[in-house]
């Protein structure tokens, strides 16, 4: 024996994790009086580098989708909260000539402004984010494409866009439904 040095043992067969610690516990009272030594169950470390990765995953995602829940009550607090003071506003764009059709073409074009500006600008961040850490980690792009979450990117942008849009809906409804008329003779905002 020397110092440092590394025994590796090797299962023949497929082992199972209360198989190993057995020979784990049987090779430290074999070896415990004579060396010092330190043990290494890499497929223990695995099983419990999995577990934290599995709870980091599940911490994040929750992180994130609380944000999202705050985002979407934002955009749902803004659009449906205004709809009083919008009242004036496409009373007067009715008065000009404005048809209903417009209006709707104006919300769409809002909802998309809306939606996509945070879009815009955070993918190409991203991008670029990931681009700087996949070249400093010497890392083959093809690999990290193989491996990105591409899917939930794009739902979690579809969903993005369909609360906006769904918020919108039912604030152009509600504006709709209400007599403009009437909202252009009061002087104080409805």
């Amino acid at each position: 024996a020397e110092p440092d040095t590394y025994i590796r043992i090797l299962s023949e067969k497929e082992r199972t994790l209360t198989e190993l610690n057995t020979i784990e516990t049987e090779l430290t009272d074999i070896l415990e009086n004579t060396f010092t030594f330190e043990m290494e169950n890499r497929i223990q470390e695995k099983t419990d580098n999995d577990t934290m990765l599995s709870g980091y995953k599940i911490m994040i995602g929750s992180l994130c989708a609380l944000l999202a829940l705050i985002g979407i009550a934002n955009v749902f607090s803004n659009t449906l909260g205004f709809i009083r003071q919008r009242k004036r506003e496409f009373a007067r764009y009715m008065s000009i000539g404005m048809t209903p059709e417009s209006m709707k073409k104006m919300f769409c074009i809002e909802a998309l402004v809306i939606a996509g500006r945070p879009v815009l600008i955070t993918l190409p961040l991203t991008l670029l984010f990931v681009g700087f850490m996949v070249t400093a980690s010497y890392l083959n792009p093809m690999e990290f494409l193989k491996a990105a979450p591409i899917m939930p990117i794009v739902i979690f942008i579809l969903v993005i866009f369909g609360f906006v849009a769904l918020a919108y809906y039912i604030g152009g409804r509600k504006i709709m439904k209400c007599n403009l008329i009437e909202a252009l003779q009061r002087d104080h905002i409805l």
